[in-house]
């Protein structure tokens, strides 16, 4: 009798897991369908499970903060002149949101780090500063050799967009999914947008307003 109860136990926890997954999925794909919907990604490039490029995601950020080219930009990256997407990466550019990765390069097609893309964000969404950072514990970034990515990952955190795994890690070279990044930004939905200045000529570096760190 005992073994059956445990047998009867052990099954209502399976379906218990099962009917979590499947309201996870399905409060995944509402967010996947919503980001299309709203013109953030299009629905022929979206694939939950493929890796999200590095033009991929500038794409997608300029879409939301609705920016438009400006005449006069920096120039574009030398492997970016003749890419669908060189628009994009040039207004990007304009705005000092990206800057070449060496010898004037992008890297567009490119899987995106989970580094840079915390950092596209912030320079462009204008979140509230009220995060006490020396409290934060973020193991695997330095405050030291690295700040801004320490303390744009510190507030992320903090406001609930992005996540640690139990060993306090960001992993900030990790690789996004298109699924993953549609969940983080429909965590920024509503966000307000920095007062962005382009640069108006070759040489001028873009001027943008970064929230200093606390």
């Amino acid at each position: 009798m005992k073994r059956v109860k445990w047998i009867g136990i052990l099954i209502m926890g399976i379906c218990m897991t099962l009917a979590g997954s499947t309201l996870a999925a399905s409060d995944n794909q509402s967010v996947y369908e919503d980001v299309i919907d709203k013109g953030w990604i299009s629905a022929a490039e979206f694939d939950a499970s493929k890796p999200l490029s590095r033009a991929q995601a500038i794409k997608t950020i300029l879409r939301m903060a609705n920016l438009t080219p400006i005449e006069g930009y920096l120039g574009a990256f030398s492997d970016t002149t003749n890419h669908p997407d060189r628009e994009w990466i040039n207004q990007a550019r304009q705005y000092g949101i990206v800057t070449s990765k060496g010898a004037n390069r992008f890297q567009p097609d490119s899987p995106v780090t989970k580094k840079d893309l915390i950092l596209w964000l912030d320079r462009v969404f204008n979140l509230p500063d009220t995060v006490n950072f020396h409290s934060e514990q973020v193991q695997d970034t330095s405050r030291k050799s690295d700040p801004e990515a320490y303390y744009t990952i510190n507030k992320y955190l903090a406001l609930g967009i992005i996540t640690l795994d139990a060993e306090q890690e960001f992993h900030p070279k990790e690789t996004l999914t298109m699924g993953e990044f549609s969940l983080i930004i429909d965590r920024l939905s509503g966000s307000g947008i920095r007062d962005l200045e382009p640069a108006q000529y070759e040489g001028q570096k873009a001027k943008r307003k970064i929230l200093e760190p606390r």
